[in-house]
């Protein structure tokens, strides 16, 4: 067999020589390690804040003035809300909600920028027994409501029932 030729023997590729390259990742490696130990020294200032904050309330309606009454139809109890006034203290209310609830739902209720109010609510179907009523008013400005104050009628047959508001 005839030989064809030297072989020739491969040579690897060059390596490169450290230099350019080699200084950028090295500083990259030292700015990574460095600069998050200086952005910590930054928050470790010992100066106290400059806002001081505080809280406010929305007081509860008190002293309300009016009459709950009454009345009983052939198959139904209702119970009618008359707010004359009432007193407030602390940041005034924009609104006031009036609520007639019963059994924690709300049978009416109403929104009115003034102290006074008037409104019914209707048992539905009741022929006999007696309905317990919770009334409730409550101070709004925005976002803020007061507790709510509340009161509780009972209405009879017959319309017996309500009274002052206390």
């Amino acid at each position: 067999m005839a030989r064809r030729g030297k072989r020739r023997r491969r040579r690897s590729p060059a390596r490169p020589v450290p230099g350019p390259r080699a200084a950028a990742l090295l500083l990259l490696v030292l700015a990574l390690v460095t600069v998050p130990a200086v952005a910590i020294a930054r928050f470790a200032d010992a100066r106290s804040a400059q806002l001081s904050v505080g809280t406010a309330s929305m007081p509860v309606p008190a002293q309300v003035m009016g009459t709950a009454t009454c009345s009983s139809g052939l198959a139904n109890r209702s119970l009618t809300l008359t707010v004359t006034g009432f007193a407030t203290s602390g940041p005034a209310a924009e609104l006031y909600r009036y609520e007639i609830l019963r059994g924690g739902n709300v049978a009416a209720s109403v929104q009115s920028p003034q102290k006074t109010a008037q409104l019914t609510a209707q048992s539905g179907l009741q022929i006999l027994g007696s309905v317990t009523w919770t009334v409730r008013i409550t101070a709004v400005r925005d976002n803020w409501t007061s507790p709510p104050w509340t009161d509780q009628f009972t209405c009879n047959p017959g319309g017996s029932g309500g009274g002052p508001l206390s």
